[in-house]
């Protein structure tokens, strides 16, 4: 994957991933608008939505499903960006960093 400090991206697709049903948030930053879709939380879905949108980043939280998103994501070339909701407000922190935490307890 590419340098972890984020680029400034046109396109953003900001999916809320949940167990079985994810919100995805298509937005483009030139002027706003924005479109919001429900998708199953399963690999080929969230691998199509990303290709069908194709954005210069995906945003998501950390989650049980962020690992896949993240190896989507590495193998589609698009920029990732994961926040973690345990670290403040407007602390992004990397997927590495909050799965070394899991393993460590």
């Amino acid at each position: 994957m590419p340098d972890s400090t984020p680029s400034q991206a046109e396109r953003i697709l900001a999916i809320d991933l949940g167990k079985f049903t994810s919100v995805a948030c298509d937005y483009r930053v030139a002027d706003g608008s924005h479109r919001y879709t429900t998708v199953k939380t399963r690999p080929r879905v969230l691998h199509d939505l990303i290709v069908e949108r194709s954005p210069d980043r995906v945003v998501i939280e950390i989650g049980s499903a962020a690992g896949r998103v993240r190896d989507l994501c590495e193998v589609l070339e698009v920029e990732l960006q994961v926040a973690n909701p345990n670290h403040g407000a407007d602390s992004g922190v990397a997927l590495e960093e909050c799965e070394a935490q899991d393993r460590a307890g």
